[in-house]
């Protein structure tokens, strides 16, 4: 009876910079260079997309700008170093990073929840779409913002000796 070989294939996003001298042309020559050296590598890709032209945060080879471009790709763990070491040789690549990520992972971003107070209005008009305040144990004894701004004013109205 023959082994059965199983292949754990991961999920991994590769980042890379092509220079700004080079014009969104010239770009997809490298970019078909770079989905080629991925299945050479025995990656399957499975998204890619143009990040744009964006400004780096510190120059890297003496460019200040460059073409963002990002790879998703399933592939086996022992071929990434492979792949890494020829991204690290082409010369039109000035700057790449390799991560393996998790497949589970939505691709949206977690909200967040605000909680506390919200700040009244000075207008005056009740709107019921704006958030109430919420009540909470000692708020009886907490001062009124409509109360420290008339208590200001008549500070600052009196005279400064």
């Amino acid at each position: 009876m023959e082994a059965l070989i199983l292949t754990l294939m991961n999920h991994y996003e590769l980042l890379y910079i092509v220079p700004a001298t080079h014009s969104e042309e010239e770009v997809q020559p490298i970019k078909g260079k770079i989905n080629a050296a991925v299945a050479k590598s025995g990656g399957r890709i499975m998204f890619e997309e143009s990040l744009g032209k964006r400004k780096l945060a510190y120059p890297i080879k003496k460019f200040r700008h460059g073409h963002y471009l990002l790879v998703e790709f399933d592939a086996e763990p022992s071929e990434i170093k492979q792949l890494d070491d020829e991204l690290r040789l082409t010369n039109e690549v000035i700057r790449h990073l390799i991560v393996r990520k998790d497949p589970r992972v939505l691709k949206t971003k977690p909200t967040r929840q605000i909680t506390g107070e919200s700040i009244p209005s000075n207008t005056g008009s009740p709107d019921s779409t704006k958030a109430r305040p919420i009540k909470q144990k000692g708020d009886e004894n907490k001062v009124k913002l409509e109360d420290l701004d008339k208590k200001l004013d008549e500070i600052l109205e009196g005279d400064i000796l």
